[in-house]
C-alpha cells in the first residue's frame, strides 16, 4: 500500500512544500522505527541537532523522508525520542545515574561506602563503550547546539538522583538539614560530572587501563573529599 502524504517540512531554515510517499516498509511500527532512531542517535552524536540533517538520517536508515514525520512527528521529536531512548536503557540496564542507587543504612553502609558506590555507579558506564558513552557524546552536542526542552534534564536525569541520594544521606546522616544535604550533594555530582569530561577528553590517549587505573584514584579523593565536607556540617553535634 501506498499512501500520499502532504507535509510542510522544514528543512534547513526554509519551509518547503513536498508531497512523500510513505511505503509498507516506512509504516513498518518496529523496523524502521528503530532504524531511524539507531542511525540519528550516531549522526546526532557526531554532528549535533542542526548538521545531521533529515535527508542524511533517513538515507542511512534507507527509508523514506516522511517516514520521520509518520513515526516521531519531525525532526525535533525524533532528536528527544533519541535521548528518551538511551536513558531508558540506562534504567533498564541498573547502572549508571539512573540505575539502583544503594539503600544506604539498609544496606549497612557507612558514609564512604554509600558515596563510592554512588560515585562508580555514576561514573562506571562512561568508562566503556556502551549507552553511557553515548549519552555523554550527545549531551556534550547538546551543550554546544541546544535543542531539547529547558527542563528536560531536570525532570529526567537530575531530580530522580537527587531524590535517591538526598534519601540515603539522611538515613546516613539523619541531622543532615535539607539544604545542606543537597549542597553537599550538588559537590559530589559537580566533582563527578567533571571527572567524566575529563574522561571523555583524554580518551585513547593513555589506553583503557591508564585511564581505569586514574578513575580508581580519582573517586577515591572524590569520596573521601566528599565525606569530609559533610562531616564538617556536623561534627559540632551530630556525627556520622
Amino acid at each position: 500500500m501506498i499512501m500520499s502524504n502532504q507535509k510542510l517540512l522544514q528543512k534547513e531554515g526554509m519551509l518547503v512544500n513536498q508531497t512523500w510517499q510513505i511505503s509498507d516498509c516506512d509504516r513498518d511500527e518496529v523496523g524502521t522505527r528503530d532504524r531511524l532512531l539507531s542511525v540519528a542517535e550516531q549522526l546526532f552524536a557526531e554532528k549535533g541537532f542542526t548538521h545531521a540533517t533529515v535527508q542524511e538520517i533517513t538515507g542511512r536508515a534507507g527509508c523514506n523522508i516522511s517516514a520521520i514525520n509518520y513515526h516521531f512527528h519531525g525532526k525535533d521529536e525524533l532528536y528527544l525520542e533519541v535521548f528518551r531512548r538511551l536513558l531508558s536503557t540506562l534504567k533498564e540496564e541498573g547502572a549508571g545515574m539512573l540505575g539502583r542507587f544503594p539503600s544506604g543504612a539498609r544496606d549497612g553502609l557507612d558514609l564512604e561506602g554509600l558515596l563510592e558506590r554512588f560515585a562508580r555507579a555514576f561514573v562506571g558506564p562512561f568508562l566503556e563503550e556502551g549507552t553511557g558513552l553515548r549519552l555523554m557524546k550527545l549531551i556534550m552536542k547538546e551543550r554546544e547546539d541546544p535543542h531539547l526542552p529547558q527542563d528536560f534534564f531536570l525532570t529526567e536525569v537530575i531530580e530522580p538522583i537527587r531524590r535517591a541520594m538526598m534519601t540515603n544521606l539522611k538515613r546516613i546522616c539523619p541531622h543532615l538539614d535539607d539544604a545542606r544535604a543537597d549542597m553537599c550533594l550538588q559537590s559530589i555530582v559537580g566533582q563527578l560530572l567533571y571527572l567524566i569530561h575529563t574522561l571523555e577528553a583524554s580518551r585513547g590517549a593513555n589506553g583503557p587501563q591508564a585511564t581505569s587505573l586514574e578513575t580508581d584514584r580519582d573517586v577515591a579523593h572524590i569520596v573521601a573529599f566528599s565525606a569530609a565536607g559533610i562531616r564538617h556540617f556536623l561534627e559540632q553535634s551530630h556525627p556520622c
